[in-house]
C-alpha cells in the first residue's frame, strides 16, 4: 500500500512540476520583447527536471500507465528542444519557439493527468473488496 502511494505521489508531482513550466512558458511569453535569455534558460532547466522527473516516474509503471508517460517524456524533449531554439532567436521566431514548447508541455501535462488517473484507478480496484460469486 505504501508503495502505491510513493507511486501515486510521484506521478502527481511530476504533473506539478508540468503545470509549473506551462506557467512559467505563459508568464515569459506574456512579456514578450522584455523576455530575458536568463528567464529562457530557466524554462529549459525546469524542462529538464520536469523530463527527469517523468522518466523517474516512468520505470516504475506498467501498461497504459507506462506509455502514458513515455509519450510525456517526448513532448518535455521536444518542449526543451524548442525553448533551446528560442535562446538562438528574435521577435516573432523567439515566441513562435516558445508557443511550440508551450503546445508540448500542455500535450505532456496532458499525458501524465492521464497517467495519474489510470494510477488512482488502479489502486482504487486493488482496494476495491472482491465480491464472490454465490
Amino acid at each position: 500500500m505504501e508503495k502505491a502511494s510513493t507511486v501515486g505521489n510521484a506521478l502527481e508531482n511530476v504533473r506539478t512540476a508540468t503545470q509549473e513550466l506551462h506557467r512559467a512558458i505563459t508568464d515569459t511569453l506574456a512579456k514578450r520583447a522584455s523576455a530575458t535569455k536568463a528567464e529562457v534558460e530557466q524554462l529549459i532547466n525546469q524542462a529538464k527536471a520536469a523530463d527527469e522527473a517523468a522518466r523517474s516516474a516512468m520505470r516504475t509503471q506498467q501498461g497504459a500507465i507506462k506509455q502514458q508517460m513515455t509519450e510525456a517524456v517526448e513532448k518535455l524533449e521536444a518542449a526543451r528542444k524548442h525553448a533551446s531554439e528560442s535562446l538562438k532567436s528574435s521577435g516573432e521566431a523567439f515566441h513562435s519557439s516558445l508557443n511550440k514548447a508551450l503546445a508540448d508541455v500542455r500535450a505532456a501535462t496532458q499525458k501524465i493527468s492521464e497517467a495519474v488517473a489510470a494510477a488512482r484507478s488502479e489502486r482504487a480496484a486493488k482496494q476495491a473488496p472482491t465480491r464472490q460469486a454465490s
